[in-house]
Protein backbone atom coordinates (compact mmCIF):
# COMPACT_ATOMS: atom_id res chain seq x y z
CA UNK A 1 0.00 0.00 0.00
CA UNK A 2 1.22 3.34 -0.54
CA UNK A 3 -0.15 6.68 0.71
CA UNK A 4 0.01 10.03 -0.97
CA UNK A 5 -1.56 12.75 -2.14
CA UNK A 6 -3.70 11.88 -5.18
CA UNK A 7 -1.63 13.48 -8.59
CA UNK A 8 -3.32 12.73 -11.21
CA UNK A 9 -7.26 13.20 -12.73
CA UNK A 10 -6.74 9.11 -12.71
CA UNK A 11 -6.08 8.83 -8.71
CA UNK A 12 -9.05 11.27 -8.31
CA UNK A 13 -11.38 9.06 -10.23
CA UNK A 14 -10.42 6.10 -8.18
CA UNK A 15 -11.05 7.90 -5.47
CA UNK A 16 -14.11 8.52 -6.52
CA UNK A 17 -15.20 5.08 -7.03
CA UNK A 18 -13.96 4.18 -3.43
CA UNK A 19 -16.92 6.07 -2.37
CA UNK A 20 -19.46 4.73 -4.55
CA UNK A 21 -18.24 1.31 -3.36
CA UNK A 22 -18.51 1.81 -0.13
CA UNK A 23 -21.89 3.98 -0.37
CA UNK A 24 -23.32 3.25 -3.01
CA UNK A 25 -25.74 5.18 -5.19
CA UNK A 26 -28.31 6.07 -3.05
CA UNK A 27 -26.25 6.34 0.06
CA UNK A 28 -24.11 8.81 -1.89
CA UNK A 29 -26.85 10.74 -3.67
CA UNK A 30 -28.48 11.33 -0.06
CA UNK A 31 -24.79 12.23 1.38
CA UNK A 32 -24.79 14.70 -1.47
CA UNK A 33 -22.30 13.36 -3.58
CA UNK A 34 -23.47 13.09 -7.91
CA UNK A 35 -23.36 9.90 -9.15
CA UNK A 36 -21.26 9.83 -12.66
CA UNK A 37 -20.37 6.66 -14.23
CA UNK A 38 -20.05 4.34 -10.53
CA UNK A 39 -18.19 7.48 -8.96
CA UNK A 40 -19.71 10.16 -6.53
CA UNK A 41 -18.50 13.19 -7.52
CA UNK A 42 -18.69 16.42 -5.86
CA UNK A 43 -17.77 20.07 -7.20
CA UNK A 44 -14.82 20.30 -4.31
CA UNK A 45 -13.08 17.40 -5.76
CA UNK A 46 -11.37 19.59 -8.35
CA UNK A 47 -9.69 22.21 -5.82
CA UNK A 48 -9.47 20.11 -3.12
CA UNK A 49 -6.15 18.35 -1.78
CA UNK A 50 -6.81 14.13 -2.16
CA UNK A 51 -4.80 12.16 0.36
CA UNK A 52 -5.70 8.19 -0.08
CA UNK A 53 -4.11 4.71 0.20
CA UNK A 54 -3.75 2.74 -3.17
CA UNK A 55 -3.26 -0.83 -3.44
CA UNK A 56 -0.94 -2.70 -5.45
CA UNK A 57 -3.62 -2.21 -8.92
CA UNK A 58 -3.57 1.54 -7.99
CA UNK A 59 -6.96 1.51 -6.82
CA UNK A 60 -7.98 3.55 -3.55
CA UNK A 61 -8.67 1.79 -0.14
CA UNK A 62 -9.17 4.68 1.93
CA UNK A 63 -9.45 8.75 0.93
CA UNK A 64 -9.76 12.12 2.61
CA UNK A 65 -10.27 15.64 0.81
CA UNK A 66 -8.64 18.31 2.50
CA UNK A 67 -9.55 22.35 1.80
CA UNK A 68 -8.62 25.68 2.71
CA UNK A 69 -11.21 26.70 5.15
CA UNK A 70 -11.32 29.94 4.02
CA UNK A 71 -12.96 27.90 0.81
CA UNK A 72 -15.61 25.76 2.26
CA UNK A 73 -16.91 28.51 5.42
CA UNK A 74 -20.39 28.08 3.36
CA UNK A 75 -20.72 24.41 3.98
CA UNK A 76 -21.13 25.54 7.48
CA UNK A 77 -24.23 27.50 8.72
CA UNK A 78 -24.37 30.52 10.22
CA UNK A 79 -24.91 29.10 13.96
CA UNK A 80 -22.52 26.63 13.66
CA UNK A 81 -20.04 29.34 12.83
CA UNK A 82 -20.78 31.23 15.50
CA UNK A 83 -20.52 28.73 17.68
CA UNK A 84 -16.92 27.40 16.91
CA UNK A 85 -16.25 31.45 17.65
CA UNK A 86 -17.69 30.45 21.12
CA UNK A 87 -14.97 27.48 21.32
CA UNK A 88 -11.96 29.74 20.17
CA UNK A 89 -12.13 28.46 16.32
CA UNK A 90 -12.48 31.73 14.26
CA UNK A 91 -13.75 30.54 11.42
CA UNK A 92 -13.77 34.32 9.63
CA UNK A 93 -9.52 33.66 9.64
CA UNK A 94 -10.22 30.06 7.40
CA UNK A 95 -7.17 31.44 5.30
CA UNK A 96 -5.01 29.42 8.14
CA UNK A 97 -6.71 26.79 8.51
CA UNK A 98 -8.15 23.68 6.68
CA UNK A 99 -11.06 21.84 6.77
CA UNK A 100 -11.10 18.01 6.16
CA UNK A 101 -13.83 15.77 5.26
CA UNK A 102 -15.24 12.49 6.31
CA UNK A 103 -12.67 9.14 5.83
CA UNK A 104 -13.68 6.96 3.31
CA UNK A 105 -12.47 3.30 4.49
CA UNK A 106 -12.49 0.14 3.19
CA UNK A 107 -13.71 -2.28 5.26
CA UNK A 108 -11.21 -4.32 6.88
CA UNK A 109 -8.16 -1.54 6.86
CA UNK A 110 -5.84 -1.36 9.83
CA UNK A 111 -5.74 1.50 11.87
CA UNK A 112 -1.81 1.67 11.40
CA UNK A 113 -2.90 2.81 7.76
CA UNK A 114 -5.49 5.33 8.47
CA UNK A 115 -2.81 6.91 10.68
CA UNK A 116 -0.40 6.89 8.35
CA UNK A 117 -2.90 8.77 5.60
CA UNK A 118 -3.87 11.11 8.30
CA UNK A 119 -0.19 12.09 8.98
CA UNK A 120 0.03 12.63 5.59
CA UNK A 121 -2.62 14.62 5.18
CA UNK A 122 -1.61 16.63 8.41
CA UNK A 123 2.63 17.08 6.40
CA UNK A 124 0.26 18.88 3.31
CA UNK A 125 -2.21 21.26 5.58
CA UNK A 126 1.29 22.60 7.26
CA UNK A 127 3.01 22.68 4.15
CA UNK A 128 0.46 25.38 3.18
CA UNK A 129 0.97 27.07 5.94
CA UNK A 130 -2.30 25.58 8.22
CA UNK A 131 -1.90 25.59 11.35
CA UNK A 132 -4.70 23.84 12.10
CA UNK A 133 -7.70 21.43 10.81
CA UNK A 134 -11.33 21.43 11.56
CA UNK A 135 -13.08 18.15 10.62
CA UNK A 136 -16.33 16.81 9.93
CA UNK A 137 -15.90 13.46 11.77
CA UNK A 138 -17.74 10.24 11.64
CA UNK A 139 -18.13 8.30 14.65
CA UNK A 140 -16.59 5.01 13.50
CA UNK A 141 -13.36 7.30 13.24
CA UNK A 142 -13.74 9.58 16.08
CA UNK A 143 -11.48 7.12 18.08
CA UNK A 144 -8.80 7.67 15.52
CA UNK A 145 -8.88 11.11 14.92
CA UNK A 146 -8.54 11.48 18.70
CA UNK A 147 -5.46 9.13 19.01
CA UNK A 148 -3.99 11.70 16.48
CA UNK A 149 -4.67 14.62 19.30
CA UNK A 150 -8.09 16.04 17.66
CA UNK A 151 -10.06 17.20 20.40
CA UNK A 152 -13.77 17.38 19.94
CA UNK A 153 -15.88 20.75 20.09
CA UNK A 154 -19.38 20.14 21.29
CA UNK A 155 -20.47 21.45 18.05
CA UNK A 156 -22.50 19.66 15.51
CA UNK A 157 -22.26 21.35 12.04
CA UNK A 158 -25.12 20.83 9.21
CA UNK A 159 -24.58 23.12 6.07
CA UNK A 160 -26.56 26.25 5.31
CA UNK A 161 -27.93 24.57 2.15
CA UNK A 162 -28.43 21.01 3.66
CA UNK A 163 -26.35 18.88 1.44
CA UNK A 164 -24.38 17.83 4.48
CA UNK A 165 -25.50 16.00 6.82
CA UNK A 166 -25.38 16.91 10.64
CA UNK A 167 -22.11 15.41 12.27
CA UNK A 168 -19.79 16.34 15.27
CA UNK A 169 -16.83 18.52 14.44
CA UNK A 170 -13.43 18.09 16.06
CA UNK A 171 -10.31 20.17 15.79
CA UNK A 172 -6.41 19.67 15.34
CA UNK A 173 -3.97 22.51 16.27
CA UNK A 174 -1.14 21.49 13.84
CA UNK A 175 2.26 21.22 15.54
CA UNK A 176 5.17 22.72 13.96
CA UNK A 177 6.95 19.55 13.06
CA UNK A 178 5.25 16.55 12.00
CA UNK A 179 8.62 14.49 12.23
CA UNK A 180 8.32 10.92 13.37
CA UNK A 181 4.56 10.87 11.68
CA UNK A 182 3.61 8.53 9.30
Amino acid sequence: MTVRVASSERDVCAIQSLRHRLLGSFAGTVAGFREDRHRLVEPEDVDGIHVAAFDHRNEAVMAVRLDALADRRSHLSESTRRELVGVGVNVGDGGTRSISDRLHVTPGIGGHLIIRMLAKMMEQARRRGWVGDLCRCDPEHFEIRRTLGYRSLGVFASSEDGRYPTSELMYLHLPRSLRGMG
